[in-house]
């Protein structure tokens, strides 16, 4: 497996044809995401973020621009997405639908379901091998999606807000294990979301989009220690400063 490097997002603008009338969805974007780091994409719903999350994982080409990684286009192998919904097969165990890459790649049946168990341990489903997605929880099927991605073993994770159908409890449950399991395996995270709470949570650095076509309006570093607490003086005010930015743009969610 290659270690993926810094990505430098550069010049993306990306339209749709709608009836025959040009839709300028994303113009211009440029940031960089550096390796290891959580980066989150925040901002408005239709806005944009999931179309610019496509074009990083090369699920759609944009009309202009590039996103390169040390001189080169990122590959399918470099990269694995989970989206809000959790996206597995129903006649699949729990165990099954984790090995699943694995199985892709031709990993022995003995290996991927020693690998898939680890994973599973790893999302604290452990005893949960042999359940199917419907005995199990909304947040638990999240949780077997984040292990299946882990399973990919690949250097970039994008999320497309995938806590956002998930209840408050829940999705606030689902935030720290994904940080727990980030800060253990260090890999590479784009995460989209318009929770502006959820963002200042998880991230290193926010890049919030918005505009019509959407384009970049601020960028924070997040520099509250780990673990955050959402009531703290110092997450509160990042949190109000970034509202204050954002409101006029009908960013805020949450």
């Amino acid at each position: 497996m290659s270690v993926v490097g810094d990505i430098c997002v550069r010049n993306i603008s990306k339209s749709f044809n709608n009836n025959g009338k040009k839709i300028e969805v994303l113009k211009d974007i440029n940031f960089e995401i550096h390796k290891n780091e959580f980066l989150v994409l925040f901002g408005p719903g239709q806005c944009g973020k999931s179309v610019l999350m496509e074009i990083i994982a090369n699920i759609s080409e944009p009309d202009s621009g590039e996103i390169m990684c040390d001189g080169k286009k990122l590959r399918e192998e470099d990269l694995c997405m989970v989206f809000q919904r959790y996206a597995l097969f129903p006649w699949k165990t729990c165990l099954k639908n984790v090995e699943m890459p694995m199985k892709f790649k031709g990993v022995s049946k003995e290996k991927r379901e020693e690998k898939a168990k680890e994973y599973l341990k790893l999302v604290e489903l452990e005893g949960f091998e042999n359940s199917y997605p419907r005995q199990i929880s909304g947040g638990m099927k999240q949780r077997v999606a984040i292990a299946r991605a882990y399973a990919k073993e690949c250097d970039i994770l994008l999320f497309d807000e995938p806590f956002g159908a998930l209840d408050a409890q829940t999705r606030y449950s689902m935030e720290k294990e994904l940080i727990k399991i980030w800060q253990s395996e260090k890999k590479t995270v784009v995460f989209i979301t318009n929770n502006i709470e959820e963002a200042v949570y998880l991230a290193d650095r926010i890049i919030i989009l918005g505009g019509s076509p959407s384009s970049i309006t601020e960028e924070f570093k997040i520099e509250i220690p780990r673990p955050r607490n959402r009531s703290d003086q110092a997450f509160l005010a990042i949190r109000k400063e970034i509202e204050n930015r954002a409101v006029h743009s009908d960013i805020v969610s949450g």
